[in-house]
């Protein structure tokens, strides 16, 4: 199941549009007392002349199924259309549903009873976690996406690389390396891991011409990184930001280099454990300052130094 939300201006177009459709059935009419789409394009009209700084108080929302799905009874599409609605926080507002077979048509007032217009901030997440509800509530095939429960998510092949495949019957070079970059990326500890990795794989990661990071094959093919791995922004920032990447045009010109190993760190002493430095300079003062201070050396060694040559000071 998937979602498409859009803003606009009018209600009598786009309730035109989703009632010309032959096939068109309404199927819900919320806070309109009507399903006449003339007169319900009117009364969201004016509802929506309460608010002054919404300029467009349409929100039309598409909701279909995958084409392997079943198909759902009214009273299921019923509830997925008031399941959509409430999530959105739009229960109280005008709304007109009308179902055009596999998919479902939600015409919205954001302008709600209070005059104020709903802000749907977001709200493509928002309809993304509804449709995996629903999807679990129905039993339908859930589709991969950033909010699915299966990490191995990808933005995948763009829709110009899929035309190209199309048009010369050669695999996109996103669907050719794929999978191997999302494996080593999984394995590797590092960024220095991932691109020994994907050297061996015949892969070399650079910057792009704009920004970004971007997977290049010995042919100078390339893909971008953020298709290929199922990883966030921020994710990806904190493996690869201290890696020193050439550009696209100077990924196989030099040889992999790999950045330094951190040397290591240095252990703390223990009491125990400090090692015992003979210092000249430090026992002759502590004898001197002993004479006025009424202490023993030993003494003043131990408050310097904080180790055991306070007690040999006092043995002497």
């Amino acid at each position: 199941m998937v979602s498409k939300g859009l803003k606009g201006r009018g209600f009598g177009g786009v309730l035109r549009y989703v009632h010309a459709d032959p096939v068109a059935r309404p199927l819900l009419s919320q806070h309109l007392g009507t399903r006449a789409p003339r007169e319900a394009a009117r009364l969201m009209a004016t509802t929506a002349l309460a608010s002054a700084r919404c300029r467009q108080p349409v929100y039309h929302v598409a909701v279909r199924l995958a084409p392997t799905d079943r198909r759902l009874t009214d009273s299921e599409w019923r509830d997925v259309a008031t399941t959509m609605l409430n999530e959105l926080g739009l229960a109280d507002h005008q709304a007109v549903g009308v179902l055009h077979g596999d998919h479902l048509h939600l015409v919205v007032n954001r302008v709600g009873p209070d005059g104020r217009a709903a802000p749907l901030r977001h709200d493509y997440a928002a309809r993304e976690q509804v449709c995996r509800v629903l999807e679990a509530r129905y039993g339908l095939r859930e589709v991969e996406g950033p909010h699915s429960g299966r990490r191995q998510w990808r933005r995948g092949e763009t829709d110009g690389e899929r035309r190209q495949a199309a048009r010369t019957g050669r695999q996109s070079m996103t669907q050719r390396i794929g999978p191997t970059v999302a494996q080593a990326w999984a394995d590797a500890r590092d960024g220095a891991d991932l691109l020994r990795r994907l050297d061996a794989a015949g892969l070399r990661l650079a910057r792009g011409d704009r920004r970004g990071h971007v997977v290049v094959g010995r042919d100078g093919r390339c893909a971008s990184l953020t298709r290929l791995v199922p990883a966030g922004p921020d994710e990806r920032r904190a493996r690869l930001g201290g890696l020193q990447l050439p550009l696209v045009v100077e990924a196989w010109a030099a040889p992999l280099t790999l950045p330094a190993e951190p040397a290591p760190a240095r252990r703390a002493w223990s009491a125990g454990e400090r090692p015992r430095t003979h210092i000249p300079g430090v026992e002759r003062v502590a004898r001197r300052v002993a004479g006025h201070v009424g202490h023993t050396s030993g003494d003043i060694m131990q408050q310097i130094l904080g180790d055991d040559r306070g007690d040999r000071e006092r043995s002497r």
